[in-house]
Protein backbone atom coordinates (compact mmCIF):
# COMPACT_ATOMS: atom_id res chain seq x y z
CA UNK A 1 0.00 0.00 0.00
CA UNK A 2 3.15 2.21 -0.03
CA UNK A 3 3.18 5.28 -2.57
CA UNK A 4 3.45 3.78 -6.24
CA UNK A 5 6.94 5.74 -7.10
CA UNK A 6 6.55 8.46 -9.28
CA UNK A 7 9.04 9.20 -12.46
CA UNK A 8 8.92 12.87 -13.51
CA UNK A 9 9.72 14.18 -17.34
CA UNK A 10 10.15 17.91 -16.72
CA UNK A 11 11.03 20.72 -18.80
CA UNK A 12 12.02 24.38 -18.02
CA UNK A 13 12.78 27.26 -20.32
CA UNK A 14 13.28 30.70 -19.20
CA UNK A 15 10.84 33.36 -19.87
CA UNK A 16 11.63 36.35 -21.46
CA UNK A 17 14.89 34.75 -22.76
CA UNK A 18 14.17 33.96 -25.86
CA UNK A 19 17.54 30.41 -25.16
CA UNK A 20 17.85 27.14 -23.55
CA UNK A 21 15.37 24.52 -22.87
CA UNK A 22 16.43 21.46 -20.11
CA UNK A 23 14.70 18.25 -19.72
CA UNK A 24 15.36 15.46 -17.11
CA UNK A 25 14.28 12.18 -16.70
CA UNK A 26 14.65 11.23 -12.98
CA UNK A 27 12.73 10.41 -9.90
CA UNK A 28 10.92 13.22 -8.36
CA UNK A 29 13.32 13.12 -5.24
CA UNK A 30 16.23 13.88 -7.15
CA UNK A 31 15.46 15.43 -11.40
CA UNK A 32 17.98 17.56 -12.51
CA UNK A 33 18.17 18.99 -15.96
CA UNK A 34 20.60 21.51 -17.52
CA UNK A 35 19.90 24.92 -19.65
CA UNK A 36 20.95 24.72 -22.65
CA UNK A 37 22.62 27.82 -25.04
CA UNK A 38 20.30 27.21 -27.78
CA UNK A 39 16.18 26.31 -28.04
CA UNK A 40 12.45 27.13 -28.58
CA UNK A 41 12.05 30.98 -27.42
CA UNK A 42 8.45 31.10 -25.93
CA UNK A 43 6.94 32.28 -29.07
CA UNK A 44 7.87 29.13 -30.64
CA UNK A 45 6.32 26.88 -28.46
CA UNK A 46 2.80 25.54 -29.00
CA UNK A 47 -0.23 26.86 -26.46
CA UNK A 48 0.07 24.24 -24.02
CA UNK A 49 3.41 25.81 -23.88
CA UNK A 50 4.99 22.06 -25.79
CA UNK A 51 5.66 20.29 -22.43
CA UNK A 52 5.89 16.20 -22.22
CA UNK A 53 3.00 14.73 -20.21
CA UNK A 54 4.48 13.86 -16.55
CA UNK A 55 4.23 9.58 -16.63
CA UNK A 56 2.00 8.72 -13.62
CA UNK A 57 1.79 4.88 -13.01
CA UNK A 58 -1.63 2.82 -12.83
CA UNK A 59 -4.43 2.47 -15.45
CA UNK A 60 -7.20 5.34 -15.97
CA UNK A 61 -10.62 4.91 -15.78
CA UNK A 62 -11.23 2.74 -13.30
CA UNK A 63 -14.88 1.19 -12.70
CA UNK A 64 -16.88 3.51 -10.28
CA UNK A 65 -16.99 1.87 -6.64
CA UNK A 66 -17.46 3.33 -2.93
CA UNK A 67 -19.81 6.30 -2.29
CA UNK A 68 -19.15 9.86 -0.44
CA UNK A 69 -20.91 9.08 2.43
CA UNK A 70 -21.61 12.18 4.66
CA UNK A 71 -17.99 12.62 4.32
CA UNK A 72 -17.67 16.56 3.94
CA UNK A 73 -14.96 19.50 2.57
CA UNK A 74 -13.47 21.43 5.65
CA UNK A 75 -12.09 24.75 4.36
CA UNK A 76 -7.83 25.26 4.57
CA UNK A 77 -7.03 28.13 2.70
CA UNK A 78 -3.34 27.30 3.79
CA UNK A 79 -0.66 28.70 0.53
CA UNK A 80 2.98 27.37 -0.33
CA UNK A 81 5.51 28.46 -2.81
CA UNK A 82 8.63 27.59 -4.78
CA UNK A 83 10.54 30.82 -4.91
CA UNK A 84 13.40 29.32 -6.94
CA UNK A 85 10.72 28.11 -9.59
CA UNK A 86 8.16 31.08 -8.82
CA UNK A 87 5.02 28.56 -8.61
CA UNK A 88 2.70 28.57 -6.45
CA UNK A 89 -0.30 26.59 -5.07
CA UNK A 90 -3.14 27.13 -2.47
CA UNK A 91 -4.63 23.72 -0.47
CA UNK A 92 -8.22 25.10 -0.53
CA UNK A 93 -10.37 22.06 0.89
CA UNK A 94 -9.82 18.79 2.89
CA UNK A 95 -12.00 15.81 2.55
CA UNK A 96 -10.91 13.17 5.32
CA UNK A 97 -12.59 9.49 5.33
CA UNK A 98 -13.39 9.39 1.78
CA UNK A 99 -14.84 6.25 1.92
CA UNK A 100 -12.35 3.61 0.09
CA UNK A 101 -13.92 2.14 -3.13
CA UNK A 102 -14.59 -2.05 -2.99
CA UNK A 103 -12.45 -2.96 -5.43
CA UNK A 104 -9.36 -1.52 -3.06
CA UNK A 105 -9.58 -3.95 -0.30
CA UNK A 106 -5.68 -3.64 0.46
CA UNK A 107 -6.19 0.18 1.39
CA UNK A 108 -9.56 -0.20 3.84
CA UNK A 109 -6.95 -0.02 6.78
CA UNK A 110 -5.93 3.13 6.02
CA UNK A 111 -7.46 6.43 5.28
CA UNK A 112 -8.25 8.54 1.77
CA UNK A 113 -7.98 11.96 1.50
CA UNK A 114 -9.31 14.20 -0.82
CA UNK A 115 -7.69 17.37 -1.26
CA UNK A 116 -8.61 20.78 -3.34
CA UNK A 117 -5.93 22.44 -4.59
CA UNK A 118 -5.36 25.99 -6.81
CA UNK A 119 -2.22 26.00 -8.48
CA UNK A 120 0.03 28.52 -10.41
CA UNK A 121 2.41 27.61 -12.42
CA UNK A 122 6.04 29.38 -12.93
CA UNK A 123 6.23 32.95 -14.06
CA UNK A 124 9.92 32.72 -14.74
CA UNK A 125 10.09 29.16 -16.60
CA UNK A 126 8.26 26.66 -18.77
CA UNK A 127 7.72 24.18 -16.09
CA UNK A 128 4.54 21.57 -15.35
CA UNK A 129 2.75 21.10 -11.72
CA UNK A 130 0.73 17.72 -12.09
CA UNK A 131 -0.59 15.66 -9.21
CA UNK A 132 2.52 13.91 -9.25
CA UNK A 133 4.32 16.73 -7.95
CA UNK A 134 2.35 16.56 -4.32
CA UNK A 135 2.43 13.99 -1.67
CA UNK A 136 0.23 14.02 1.20
CA UNK A 137 2.12 13.39 4.88
CA UNK A 138 0.42 11.72 7.49
CA UNK A 139 1.52 10.66 10.87
CA UNK A 140 5.62 9.65 11.26
CA UNK A 141 6.61 8.44 7.31
CA UNK A 142 3.19 7.78 6.42
CA UNK A 143 3.53 8.87 2.80
CA UNK A 144 0.63 9.71 0.62
CA UNK A 145 0.87 9.48 -3.07
CA UNK A 146 -1.63 11.24 -5.64
CA UNK A 147 -3.98 8.18 -6.85
CA UNK A 148 -6.14 11.13 -8.89
CA UNK A 149 -5.58 9.43 -12.08
CA UNK A 150 -7.29 5.89 -11.22
CA UNK A 151 -9.46 7.39 -8.86
CA UNK A 152 -11.26 10.51 -10.64
CA UNK A 153 -14.19 8.63 -11.15
CA UNK A 154 -14.98 8.33 -7.40
CA UNK A 155 -14.19 11.75 -6.94
CA UNK A 156 -16.45 13.31 -9.37
CA UNK A 157 -19.07 10.76 -8.60
CA UNK A 158 -18.88 12.32 -4.94
CA UNK A 159 -18.82 15.39 -5.88
CA UNK A 160 -15.11 16.69 -6.20
CA UNK A 161 -14.35 17.44 -9.27
CA UNK A 162 -12.52 18.33 -11.90
CA UNK A 163 -9.34 16.08 -10.98
CA UNK A 164 -6.35 18.77 -11.03
CA UNK A 165 -5.03 19.47 -14.32
CA UNK A 166 -1.32 19.50 -15.78
CA UNK A 167 -0.45 23.77 -15.14
CA UNK A 168 1.63 25.54 -17.58
CA UNK A 169 3.64 28.28 -17.44
CA UNK A 170 1.46 31.69 -16.31
CA UNK A 171 -2.16 29.30 -15.91
CA UNK A 172 -3.57 29.20 -12.72
CA UNK A 173 -5.76 25.66 -12.56
CA UNK A 174 -7.91 24.23 -9.77
CA UNK A 175 -8.74 20.77 -9.00
CA UNK A 176 -8.76 17.80 -6.79
CA UNK A 177 -6.17 15.54 -5.73
CA UNK A 178 -6.60 12.35 -3.69
CA UNK A 179 -3.71 10.59 -1.19
CA UNK A 180 -4.00 7.17 -0.02
CA UNK A 181 -2.52 7.14 3.64
CA UNK A 182 -1.80 3.57 5.25
CA UNK A 183 -2.43 5.02 8.94
CA UNK A 184 -6.03 6.33 9.43
CA UNK A 185 -6.68 9.53 11.79
CA UNK A 186 -3.62 11.47 11.72
CA UNK A 187 -3.43 14.16 14.18
CA UNK A 188 -2.10 16.36 11.21
CA UNK A 189 -1.49 16.40 7.79
CA UNK A 190 1.21 18.20 5.55
CA UNK A 191 1.19 19.13 2.05
CA UNK A 192 4.49 18.28 0.27
CA UNK A 193 5.41 19.81 -3.14
CA UNK A 194 8.90 18.41 -4.43
CA UNK A 195 10.92 20.67 -5.93
CA UNK A 196 13.11 19.21 -8.80
CA UNK A 197 16.79 20.37 -8.97
CA UNK A 198 17.81 22.14 -12.62
CA UNK A 199 21.09 24.24 -13.63
CA UNK A 200 19.88 27.45 -15.02
CA UNK A 201 22.03 30.56 -16.18
CA UNK A 202 21.00 32.33 -13.02
CA UNK A 203 22.19 29.76 -11.03
CA UNK A 204 21.58 26.22 -9.72
CA UNK A 205 17.69 24.96 -8.37
CA UNK A 206 17.68 22.56 -5.89
CA UNK A 207 16.06 19.49 -5.33
CA UNK A 208 13.64 19.68 -2.27
CA UNK A 209 10.81 19.16 -0.87
CA UNK A 210 8.73 22.12 0.91
CA UNK A 211 6.10 21.50 3.30
CA UNK A 212 2.97 23.14 4.18
CA UNK A 213 0.70 22.00 7.42
CA UNK A 214 -2.55 22.22 6.57
CA UNK A 215 -4.61 19.77 9.25
CA UNK A 216 -3.27 19.89 12.67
Amino acid sequence: MQGWPATAAVALLLAGCGGGSVSADAPAAAGAGTVSDTGPTPSDLPSDSGMPPIETSGAASPAAGGSAGAVTAVTVNKSGSSPALAESWIVLQVVRHFPVPDRYPLLKDGELVAVKVKATGSSKYYSVISGSSFRLVGDGDDLGTDRSSIMGKDLAAAGYAPVLPDVHHGETKTGWLIFALQKPAAAKLTFRYTQLAATTPNGPIPAKNIDTQILG
